[in-house]
């Protein structure tokens, strides 16, 4: 759900450091459960592609695109097997953006990344949908499994926004740090109310859906928007952001 955005009232900007209690347990969790602030400075996209061609030639790509401490890196990986031997050319929205080699066994593979140099600094747009393929072998589209959002406002609180699906199982969830401890905050997605969030004695609290949960008040909410890239999200009037657009 690409582009929805996310506000977490207007009170949110700046760094914490250090893994704080979310979850409003008392306790900071060794299972992972607790949020790190840390976490909140990188941001990270991901997109994946199933790749088919003819006498079965299969594959797989995935492309992340990592940001944090305003750098920002672009990383392609790329998978096939039962393909004909040889060098082939990788095209991006029909752009030659690099090479896989394959070997006598049928099965190649290439990484390549804006931090060494492999991948072209004019990398055309990468979003849901852009066509990738190996030349004359096979070709895929790509689809988002991952978005987020880093929320901000006018105080040094601190949030961030998440929309994770994989292996047909869903995640949404909002975290924020360094508020007002007691606060009930509205969170707001793409302009529709569709949960609360009370701040703990930490000023920190989370709100999270899981498309198999067992729980009602963790099952996502019949009213929640599409999200994709550009939906915003806020949480009352402190924090607000949108999901990133995954652009290469």
């Amino acid at each position: 759900m690409n582009g929805t955005t996310v506000e977490v009232g207007t009170f949110l900007s700046g760094v914490f450091q250090g893994q704080v209690d979310t979850d409003n347990d008392g306790e900071i969790d060794d299972d992972g459960d607790d949020a790190d602030s840390d976490d909140l400075l990188e941001n990270e996209t991901e997109l994946e592609a199933t790749l088919s061609g003819d006498n079965g030639v299969e594959g797989e790509v995935e492309f992340v695109i990592e940001s944090e401490g305003g750098e920002v890196t672009r990383i392609l990986e790329i998978e096939v097997e039962n393909a004909t031997p040889g060098q082939h050319n990788i095209l991006l929205a029909g752009t030659i953006i690099g090479a896989i080699e394959v070997d006598d066994d049928g099965e190649g593979e290439a990484e390549l990344s804006s931090e060494d140099g492999t991948l072209p600094d004019n990398l055309p747009p990468v979003m849901a949908g852009t066509a990738i393929s190996i030349e004359g072998i096979a070709s895929g589209t790509f689809s988002q499994s991952e978005l987020h959002a880093v929320l901000s406002g006018n105080t040094t609180a601190i949030g961030q926004a998440s929309l994770e699906s994989e292996d047909d199982e869903t995640e949404f969830q909002v975290v924020v740090f360094g508020g007002t401890a007691g606060d009930t905050l509205d969170v707001t997605v793409a302009g529709v109310v569709v949960g609360q969030i009370t701040l703990n004695s930490n000023g920190n609290g989370e709100l999270e859906f899981e498309s198999d949960s067992d729980e009602s008040d963790g099952a996502f909410p019949a009213n929640l928007p599409t999200i994709e890239a550009g939906t915003t999200v806020s949480v009352g009037t402190l924090l607000s952001g949108s999901f990133d657009s995954g652009l290469g």
